[in-house]
């Protein structure tokens, strides 16, 4: 068989199969997240699943998020609600940009809701290190300890990216736990 005739047979089979079976190149159809999926999609398509997903994890682990929460727009209040150990939840109501190379400190549980927000903390880290042994855990919000952060974009780098791994980790634990 000529070059020709294979390249009119091969493009003669993919025009029967994408007639065949259009879903398969249909990116409306698919049920991953893309890259082109704006935020709405992504909103419209998965906040049941991420609402009873939720729902599950508070009722699995005993979470008690709505035990103390506090409403944020600023650093310091973050910062104050924070370290809080008595706070259960931070719900963000507007863009928070911390001055550089901020390290703060809890024990406890928390759910940090962003509210489509942004967390700008340059080269600062959110650290729940100070717990070394679950004896220190008070089991206030949950059974175990947890850390839930959603609905935030964070941008940590030291030159402002809000991609990954550019230098800094956002997150802190205790290494021995």
């Amino acid at each position: 068989m000529n070059g020709t005739k294979k390249s009119i047979l091969t493009a003669l089979f993919f025009a029967i199969f994408i007639f065949c079976f259009p879903s398969s190149f249909d990116a409306e159809n698919s049920d991953r997240i893309t890259g082109s999926m704006s935020k709405t999609e992504y909103t419209q398509k998965y906040q049941e699943l991420n609402d009873l997903q939720n729902e599950t994890w508070n009722q699995t682990y005993n979470f008690k998020t709505d035990t103390n929460v506090k409403q944020v727009a600023s650093w310091e209040k973050f910062k104050e609600a924070y370290e809080n150990n008595n706070v259960s939840k931070i719900i963000m109501t507007g863009d928070i940009t911390a001055p550089a190379a901020q390290h703060l400190q809890r024990v406890e549980s928390i759910e940090i809701d962003g509210g489509d927000h942004t967390l700008k903390m340059l080269q600062g880290t959110l650290n729940v290190e100070g717990l070394v042994s679950m004896a220190q855990f008070t089991k206030k919000f949950s059974d175990t300890p947890l850390f839930h952060l959603h609905d935030i974009e964070v941008i940590n780098g030291a030159d402002g990216a809000a991609e990954g791994a550019n230098y800094w980790s956002f997150i802190n634990g205790y290494s021995g736990l």
